[in-house]
């Protein structure tokens, strides 16, 4: 009462569920095809809290199974086109931290590499649809110094290296040295 003037909120139960729909089409315009694990990892809801939204959802959906999982997109949707042949992410990418898991671009033991102790996820390097590394960058006094990490045997140097000077670039320096190394 001290505050001043407000107003008590009541839940609008129509309108909730209008914005939770909203969300989940968001998310699988940007992320999907997912599953629906994918969906309350990112968002952190169980699976009572979304059971309505998926319900009105329906008719919206396209449902399919690969390898026993069941994934939903929006019908209509564009299928995923084919990657490029080298992709280098930055940390806590998306497309890396919004499924629950990642293991359909990397296998468990990447997936340890690639994170840390205290959650935080590292830059990965993907190649034909597998992470096959991390890279990370320091400044050197004005020395912009690459490292790449490689999960098992180097490859795509000349590809990597060329992603990496067009990144410098961007920060108009010339990458002036890259360094490579094994995990």
């Amino acid at each position: 009462m001290r505050l001043g003037n407000y107003q008590t909120w009541t839940s609008e139960p129509e309108a909730n569920l209008e914005a939770l729909m909203m969300l989940i089409r968001r998310y699988l315009k940007g992320y999907g095809p997912a599953t629906w694990e994918d969906f309350r990892h990112w968002s952190g809801l169980n699976i009572g809290e979304i059971k309505p939204a998926i319900a009105g959802l329906e008719a919206e959906l396209d449902t399919f199974t690969i390898e026993s999982q069941t994934y939903v997109s929006l019908k209509g949707e564009k299928k995923v086109p084919t990657a490029q042949k080298l992709f280098l992410s930055g940390k806590f990418d998306q497309a890396v931290i919004a499924y629950k898991d990642p293991t359909w671009l990397m296998t468990e033991a990447q997936r340890k590499s690639a994170w840390t102790v205290n959650g935080h996820c590292s830059a990965i390097i993907v190649a034909n649809n597998q992470a096959i590394g991390l890279w990370k960058y320091d400044w050197k006094k004005d020395t912009l110094q690459f490292t790449v990490s490689y999960f098992e045997t180097p490859c795509f140097e000349a590809e990597i290296k060329q992603e990496l000077e067009h990144f410098a670039s961007r920060l108009d320096k010339q990458a002036t040295k890259i360094q490579y190394k094994g995990i």
